[in-house]
């Protein structure tokens, strides 16, 4: 009995090994089929104009405009600004669930308490310079 399961165990793991394998991405045969294929050329295609979007956008300038401040800031207040972004997400969100269909118990503050802990570490703990401590 043991016998017959190890070879049937062993004649399935060369089927689905066989079955697995991967087809090589640099055979001849299976470049030009995918190169000759309607989606890579439409994926790519599609690509392309999400990029060329992304660049005239006004909002995608924007969002690059209001991200300069935050790049040219110092180390020690981004992580006050990021400490208070949790702290200001985490009293939006208490003050607007309870308009919603608030799930029963307290488990709906865990993640709120979490983020409220990290905001608060990270402005306590700020990373001080050298001449100001």
């Amino acid at each position: 009995m043991t016998r017959f399961l190890r070879r049937g165990f062993a004649g399935l793991e060369r089927r689905v090994a066989r079955l697995l394998s991967p087809v090589p991405a640099t055979d001849p045969l299976t470049t030009r089929i995918i190169e000759a294929s309607f989606l890579p050329r439409l994926v790519h295609a599609a690509a392309t104009q999400v990029v060329l979007a992304g660049q005239r956008s006004l909002s995608v300038r924007m969002v690059r405009a209001t991200l300069v401040p935050w790049r040219e800031a110092s180390a020690p207040r981004r992580t006050v600004l990021a400490g208070i972004a949790l702290i200001a997400a985490v009293a939006s969100h208490l003050v607007l669930v309870p308009f919603g269909d608030r799930p029963t118990g307290f488990y709906w503050l865990i993640l709120p308490f979490v983020a409220t802990a990290a905001g608060v570490a990270l402005v306590a703990m700020r990373p001080t310079t050298a001449g100001h401590q």
